[in-house]
């Protein structure tokens, strides 16, 4: 498991595919535990439970994008700058874009998810 979420070593396909998969539940695990801990239905408000649903998952959201940057911090800290060849783009197992693919594709999901949300969410407060 070292191997597949820290090293930016290309082991194969399915270590690609798996890594994918992992980060991707273990970010649904994050978003559902951060909505868990962080709402209150108890809680007095002028606001629905629905609309306080939804800003808490915009919230947690953004705790999932803190979190997945640390993470980010940690990959890159741990490999170093060196390994890092930014400029080439072989078609080949040597291409790190390739190997950065899922954490790439999970931090343009998470940003395209909030901002999706949050239009949304301001349309619905506008009415």
């Amino acid at each position: 498991m070292y191997e597949i979420f820290i090293s930016t070593e290309f082991l194969s396909i399915l270590d690609l595919v798996i890594e994918t998969l992992g980060i991707f539940a273990i970010s649904a695990i994050m978003i559902w535990l951060f909505l868990l801990v962080g709402f209150d239905k108890s809680k007095k408000s002028k606001l629905s439970i629905n609309l306080r649903l939804k800003l808490n998952y915009l919230l947690s959201l953004g705790f999932l994008c803190i979190v997945f940057s640390i993470y980010i911090i940690i990959l890159y800290i741990y490999n170093g700058t060196h390994s890092f060849n930014w400029l080439e783009f072989n078609l080949d197992t040597d291409n790190l874009y390739l190997r950065l693919l899922p954490q790439i594709i999970l931090f343009i999901s998470i940003i395209g998810v909030f901002s999706f949300n949050y239009s949304k969410l301001t349309k619905l407060l506008k009415k």
